[in-house]
């Protein structure tokens, strides 16, 4: 043994002293950095970077290590000092972070979402002596924003639908695109929105949620009770926690199905986050990315006057996601802020800078390359209203946001636009 150990350290004279070394039982020497111990593996990068990956070799497979020019240690002896020092257990569940860098197009995609020509009606004249309560709101991404590392890029994807012969806007996803040759992991519970006053919601709840064929008597909330929602007549009950909590009796056979915490990301594949799920009464409806202002609470009744029947088929999820935004919301959105004090005038376009903007909000996306999640990679987005074309009636005719309408945006996959209304 002796004579093992004298050859080992002869070989470790040779190497990098800069380095950290790990002795394999096996007898190899792997010259790495940043080693770390801990209960059931020995965790190390290849390279001093900052940003260079974790890797991990399992403790039973190492002889010893030695970190910089420090005492080689045996396992053994490693061992019996944490045993001795139940302080120095690092428990193997305690995942690791790896700081995110953004990539080198990270700040050309920024730039993309927020530098757009301003926004011209083509049949509507701007009047900017007549300020309006409903308007369109533009949004843009703040800088220190990471939508680009090495292995993911996030992007936003409009949703689409045809209204009135025309494809209108309707919504908007959040995509996660996954750059390498294997499966990245989103642990959905680590994946947050940041709400008004920087209250942080998770996207995983650990909601149950049950549909199915259901014969209903009372308010659930359905395509009818919409209107109630919006103080149109009828009766409702209220939105809870993203599920539907109205006062009904139902005869039904439901499917029970319960949210997925990890999401998984194929090799250069793309999946949406999920949106908050709520009930029509019947099914489960996905609610889309709550990109929207408005101050005016869930009772604007304004959103569904004049709408026909087949546009609120077609919008129910746009209201829902409404409905469901005001109840997660637990500060107003600038609850003093006027269609005046945002100078927003019909078919006039008001821009905002982050500094100004009425509404910021953000989303937190906890990333890993590992199913273990033994290393997490956090992206901050940190998004801002930026700005606000007013319109007359929302969600009608002339008003939605379609190519028909207004002028073509040259850069219409990074021009981010949603509902808005605001307090006359």
């Amino acid at each position: 043994m002796r004579k093992s150990l004298l050859m080992l350290c002869l070989s470790i004279g040779i190497l990098n002293m800069n380095a950290d070394i790990i002795i394999l039982k096996d007898g190899n020497t792997l010259q790495v950095y940043n080693v770390e111990p801990a209960s059931k593996w020995v965790y190390y990068t290849d390279t001093d970077e900052a940003d260079a990956p974790v890797k991990k070799v399992s403790i039973d497979n190492v002889f010893a290590y030695k970190i910089g020019d420090g005492e080689l240690t045996t396992i053994e002896k490693s061992n019996k000092e944490t045993k001795e020092d139940p302080s120095k257990i690092t428990e193997e569940l305690s995942p690791k972070q790896v700081e995110a860098k953004p990539s080198a197009n990270n700040d050309a995609l920024i730039t993309a979402y927020n530098s757009h020509p301003q926004l011209v009606h083509n049949k509507k004249k701007a009047q900017t002596d007549k300020h309006t309560e409903t308007f369109l709101s533009l949004w843009g991404i703040e800088d220190g924003s990471i939508l680009s590392d090495d292995n993911v890029e996030i992007t936003f994807e409009k949703m689409y639908s045809t209204i009135m012969k025309k494809q209108c806007v309707v919504g908007i996803k959040i995509k996660i695109n996954n750059k390498t040759d294997s499966p990245l992991y989103i642990d959905l519970a680590s994946t947050f929105k940041i709400l008004n006053g920087g209250y942080a919601e998770p996207y995983f709840t650990n909601s149950v949620y049950s549909e199915g064929n259901s014969v209903t008597n009372g308010g659930s909330l359905n395509l009818g009770a919409l209107a109630g929602a919006l103080n149109i007549g009828g009766a409702i009950g209220t939105l809870a926690g993203g599920i539907n909590v109205g006062k009904y009796n139902t005869k039904s056979t439901e499917i029970s199905r319960g949210e997925q915490r990890i999401l998984v990301v194929p090799p250069h594949s793309s999946v949406f986050l999920p949106g908050d799920k709520v009930s029509n009464g019947t099914n489960i409806k996905e609610c889309y990315e709550p990109l929207l202002f408005n101050n005016k609470g869930i009772d604007n009744a304004s959103m569904a006057l004049g709408m026909a029947r087949d546009v609120m088929e077609k919008l129910e999820t746009t209201q829902l996601t409404i409905l469901q935004d005001g109840q997660s919301q637990k500060i107003q959105d600038s609850p003093n802020a006027t269609s005046s004090s945002l100078d927003i005038c019909r078919w006039h376009q008001t821009s905002y800078s982050p500094e100004n903007s009425p509404k910021k909000i953000g989303r937190i996306i906890t990333y890993s390359t590992s199913p273990d999640f033994s290393t997490y990679t956090v992206l901050p987005v940190n998004i801002y209203m930026r700005g606000a074309f007013g319109v007359k009636v929302m969600l009608v005719g002339d008003d939605l946001y379609s190519a028909e309408n207004y002028n073509v945006i040259t850069d219409n996959d990074h021009f981010l636009v949603g509902p808005g209304f605001v307090n006359k």
